[in-house]
């Protein structure tokens, strides 16, 4: 039996790199493209990645533009087997019609164009932030409230293509999303540490050590995306799936690993100042807490050669909020998945750190 060939749009982000990294590695294809709207000389693969893309094709196109869209899926050795979507716009506290055009919009065509090619397998990467901000664990089936602009439009594309008959639709809702590339899961918590390092002061939070902040290797999540590609199609399609370790991820657990790696004292504000945080506007919270750590950050940097370190300390205003990650990822386990990750190691966060090193 041949090998699948695999569509992997919004292929040069994080998630997509870490998916290119572990099918060309493991020998699981028979052909990999990656398209993105990224010119290839501009994606800035790090040491990790850069064997692993000399062996795909790199097709760089516009997915919200129609025609490009129909080059990107033609292949001519044929229709390919499995498209993977991790195209999408990820940055935060953008204009919803940035969304709308980015994340719905662009899901609808390149879904649309899958039916038309009679694709065998449509894997839909979506983010656990669709599910409602409590301290309790939530499965598929749990309600669904998005609390960041991005979950919301994510949310909105999910609805429509369930709506799309002839799709063979898979959904996955990772945690947070760390390893190897991280730029928006645990890196600025890695970056922050490194600023309160050099500054000698103590790293305290918001919202206290009990905050959950679930998590997913993405590594793991890779083998997910692999895993529900080409299991049988009725245990998968037509289903969704959260992507989660079994760490029960919280603040004081990272605390933990950043205290060990950088010998740093964390703590938290206590809880009149989080409270009176609500107060505040979070466009002056977010200006306030950027700043403090921003010139120290800029040091680090020069002191280490990284002037185009892809790291930043920046944190997003939507971010910022009391805002819980708190899911279970055991169904996907039923279908014969297993986590490579279960827990988050110092390791891993030594290797993340070692890998943005390597971008400077």
């Amino acid at each position: 039996m041949s090998k699948p060939k695999v569509l992997i749009l919004g292929g040069s982000g994080f998630v997509g790199r870490n998916l290119v990294k572990y099918l060309v590695e493991n020998d699981l294809t028979s052909k990999v493209r990656v398209v993105d709207k990224v010119l290839p000389e501009m994606i800035g693969l790090t040491r990790s990645f850069v064997e692993p893309f000399k062996k795909i094709e790199y097709v760089q196109a516009n997915l919200i533009n129609p025609e490009q869209i129909a080059t990107a899926f033609s292949h001519p050795e044929g229709e390919f087997d499995i498209v993977v979507n991790v195209a999408a716009e990820t940055k935060l506290s953008l204009e919803e019609s940035a969304y709308k055009e980015g994340i719905v919009e662009l899901s609808k065509r390149v879904a649309t164009e899958s039916i038309k090619r009679k694709i065998q397998r449509f894997i839909q990467v979506s983010t656990a932030q669709v599910f409602e901000s409590t301290d309790k664990q939530k499965k598929e089936d749990g309600k669904i409230n998005p609390w960041t602009s991005v979950a919301k439009a994510s949310h909105e594309a999910v609805l429509e293509l369930q709506k799309m008959s002839g799709l063979n639709l898979v959904v996955l809702y990772p945690a947070t999303v760390y390893g190897l590339g991280d730029k928006f899961g645990l890196a600025p918590r890695i970056v922050c540490a490194a600023v309160y390092k050099k500054t000698g002061k103590t790293m305290k939070f918001l919202w206290g050590p009990s905050l959950k902040l679930h998590t997913v290797h993405a590594e793991d999540l890779a083998r997910a995306i692999w895993h529900t590609s080409t299991a049988p199609s009725g245990d998968v399609v037509g289903k969704s799936f959260i992507i989660c370790d079994k760490n029960d991820t919280d603040q004081e657990k990272i605390n933990q690993l950043l205290q060990s790696i950088f010998k740093i004292k964390t703590g938290y504000k206590n809880k009149l100042t989080s409270e009176l945080t609500n107060l505040l506007s979070l466009d002056d919270l977010q200006q306030e807490v950027n700043t403090r750590h921003c010139q120290p950050w800029g040091e680090i940097c020069k002191e280490f050669n990284l002037p185009y370190s892809k790291w930043t300390p920046y944190l997003d205003k939507e971010l910022l909020a009391k805002n819980s990650l708190c899911v279970d990822g055991s169904s996907i386990e039923l279908t014969g998945f297993s986590y490579k990750h279960p827990t988050v190691e110092e390791i891993e966060i030594r290797k993340m750190i070692d890998c943005a090193m390597s971008a400077g």
